[in-house]
């Protein structure tokens, strides 16, 4: 929509103004000099039509190799594992070391495997992973990946619920007499 509203082409000359304490916005086009800027009609990683929810661009194939490695990245940020940023998940990723977040955990994803394939990092890796093994309910909660469900819903869902199966058997009902959750159509 940012895109669209201003009418941005590749390459144009923008006029930018502070906005908050750090985030820039573009306010205008001083100077139209590329191309429209078209968006994406597939997905760059699986080449699977894309589909426009709000603003942002959604792949929706359950086989997309980016879409899975952004899963993986986001468990890792939510759970606080030091080291793994998104050249290294990638890496993994196509060596077939890591391709869901559960792997971070499996047998197979030994100290010796991400020494191979991360140089001297890959024990500090490990170890960081070694210390995500039993985790606070709420990072357990934020680093699944369900929309809208960050750290502060995954603590305000904690303090209610003590228990993954608490959680299951909740009615819908109960969860929007929380506070901070609505329902959503």
């Amino acid at each position: 929509e940012f895109l669209e509203n201003l009418d941005l082409g590749v390459g144009d000359l923008v006029s930018i103004e502070r906005a908050g304490d750090v985030i820039p916005k573009i306010v205008g086009v001083i100077d139209r000099r590329g191309a429209k800027f078209q968006l994406p009609n597939v997905c760059p990683s699986c080449q699977t039509p894309v589909n426009r929810n709000g603003v942002v661009l959604i792949c929706d194939s359950e086989e997309c190799p980016e879409r899975d490695m952004q899963k993986i990245i986001h468990w890792i940020k939510m759970t606080d594992i030091d080291g793994l940023g998104p050249k290294s998940v990638e890496k993994l990723y196509r060596a077939g070391l890591v391709t869901h977040y559960a792997d971070l955990y499996s047998n197979k994803l030994t100290k010796e495997a991400l020494v191979n394939q991360l140089g001297k990092n890959g024990g500090k890796v490990y170890d960081s992973i070694e210390s995500t093994r039993e985790l606070a309910f709420d990072k357990f909660l934020a680093g699944l990946g369900i929309t809208m469900l960050g750290k502060k819903l995954g603590k305000d869902l904690a303090k209610h619920f003590t228990s993954f199966t608490s959680l299951q058997s909740v009615t819908e009902e109960e969860l929007t007499k929380i506070e901070g959750i609505s329902e959503l159509t």
